[in-house]
């Protein structure tokens, strides 16, 4: 796995991107049953560079409470 860079308006490099694979996102939970993006959260882990993704549970229930 590779990090793809994005530029800015400027030419620098602002952001970096992953792929992630649709079954991969489908069955780590990441879709709603329409294919719809469930709303994600990450957390970061300089000690241990790790960056995990993950849905944000409390937000996705908030989102439906709205509706």
């Amino acid at each position: 796995m590779k990090l793809s860079p994005r530029k800015g308006g400027h030419g620098h490099v602002t952001a970096y991107m992953v792929l992630l694979g649709s079954r991969e996102a489908r069955e780590a939970g990441f879709l709603r049953e329409n294919g719809e993006s469930r709303i994600l959260k990450k957390e970061f882990d300089a000690q241990r560079g790790t960056i995990t993704i993950m849905v944000d549970w409390d937000a996705e229930r908030a989102a439906q409470d709205k509706t």
